[in-house]
């Protein structure tokens, strides 16, 4: 049986094309947006020699680029890699060396170690994400993501994601290798397949959160999400980005969580769901400005 992951955020694309997928600041990606960026994305990866099988590993907070990059890879029969953005040169290494990395999609403030850790590793193509407020000079071997991602969309590589065709990719292919945390020895890659994912993400918004009829259907179009747990670990992966693009609501990023930030964009944003972990729970309960919006329900 076919089934490749990436077809999550592209199918409500065409169901849902104006509804809002990310959000950050005060900028909002629309679904239809999204999939034009994850199309185009996909086109880069092809033209940069990346084909199906290759892996491609994320250094990414939990930005929109994250979500493209992962998708896109995808979308092209790769294996995504997400990688800890606190790790040291050293890990980086590592898991480049280990997962066997053909290129890495890397967020600028965590070029220079990536640069020194790539190296002596078979990663052959470093992609650059710039900040807005960027001033950054790339070497000469990196390539910028907004750049090549622009060059696609310009070129209508990418201008109508209906006419790039996912690379078919079986349902227990490995769509994504998830390490350990090495606490017993070397960090070990655990390969999750396209039909593990997809049936987690699934069983998530129309299962466990179901179970309970006063909870709201907040998997569906209209309702928001704080991205509040990093997206290169499994929770946040699951449960707030697979989870939410494959229904069509919004998902709020928060690339690094302190109660103040997550009160502010729960306030803005008008975020219907908070997936977090206890101390991020201690941190809201226990911060001023945090518990200054009265419509936070916080005992």
């Amino acid at each position: 049986m076919s089934l490749n992951l990436a077809t999550i955020p592209l199918k409500s694309a065409r169901d849902y094309p104006d509804s809002p997928a990310l959000l950050i600041g005060s900028v909002t990606v629309t679904y239809q947006q999204l999939a034009q960026q994850i199309s185009s994305f996909a086109e880069v990866l092809i033209q940069q020699g990346l084909s199906q099988g290759d892996h491609v590993a994320l250094f990414l907070p939990s930005v929109p680029q994250f979500t493209v990059s992962y998708c896109g890879a995808l979308a092209v029969g790769g294996v995504v890699i997400p990688l800890n953005v606190l790790f040291t040169e050293e890990e980086i290494a590592y898991h480049l060396n280990d997962s066997d990395a053909k290129a890495i999609v890397v967020w600028d403030a965590f070029l220079d170690k990536t640069l020194a850790a790539a190296k002596n590793t078979a990663c052959e193509k470093i992609i650059v994400c710039r900040s807005a407020d960027s001033t950054i000079e790339l070497p000469e071997m990196c390539l910028d993501f907004n750049v090549l991602l622009q060059s696609a969309i310009k070129d209508d590589l990418g201008a109508q994601f209906e006419q790039f065709e996912i690379v078919p990719t079986n349902a227990d292919d490995t769509a994504v290798i998830l390490y350990t945390s090495g606490t017993t020895g070397r960090p070990k890659g655990a390969e999750l397949t396209h039909f593990n994912l997809y049936d987690n993400a699934r069983y998530v918004a129309e299962k466990m959160m179901r179970t309970q009829p006063d909870v709201l259907n907040v998997f569906s179009p209209g309702h928001v999400a704080l991205a509040a747990l990093p997206l290169f670990h499994s929770f946040g992966q699951t449960v707030i980005q697979n989870a939410f693009l494959m229904h069509g609501a919004a998902i709020s990023l928060l690339p690094r969580f302190t109660p103040e930030d997550a009160a502010t964009l729960i306030h803005a944003h008008q975020v219907t769901f908070f997936a977090g972990v206890p101390t991020m729970y201690i941190g809201l309960l226990h911060d001023p400005s945090a518990v200054s919006y009265t419509h936070l329900t916080l005992p």
